[in-house]
């Protein structure tokens, strides 16, 4: 069955995109289902690693802002000096391509520090089935 939002926003993206819009209900149609199994069945989906640890992720972040600034910086001293603020964008919007290739995808220098967890650890089986009493409702003093 498909989604009627997908395809009443499709319905309005046809009117300013045809091809887009079609696409888009085309896309709507399709069971989450069907789209899992697909992937599935594709064996270098399931080897690309989507991880990032918490120390990569600080990492990507402080690259990400730090090219954004030196191409902010570049482009404006650049767009000052031959006086065109076009130059600007461009260089700004170059800066941020750059930043996203280096940090978006789950690249292994992100990856050095895997979190180390601790060992499962069964409860016996008379501790499952009991209650504790705290969990009870108290009652509320007026």
């Amino acid at each position: 069955m498909c989604n009627t939002y997908a395809i009443e926003k499709a319905e309005v993206a046809l009117s300013f995109l045809l091809v887009g819009g079609v696409s888009q209900v085309w896309i709507a149609c399709i069971p989450d289902s069907v789209t899992m199994m697909m992937l599935k069945n594709l064996p270098f989906v399931n080897s690309i690693n989507t991880h990032m640890d918490y120390k990569g992720q600080k990492l990507a972040e402080q690259i990400f802002q730090s090219i954004i600034v030196a191409s902010a910086v570049v482009g404006f001293i650049y767009g000052f000096i031959v006086e065109q603020f076009g130059w600007t964008v461009y260089i700004v919007l170059a800066g941020f391509a750059l930043s996203c290739l280096l940090t978006l995808p789950p690249w292994p220098v992100f990856r050095r520090h895997p979190l180390k967890w601790q060992p499962a650890v069964e409860a016996p089986a008379e501790t499952r089935e009991k209650q504790p009493e705290s969990v009870k409702k108290s009652k509320k003093h007026k």
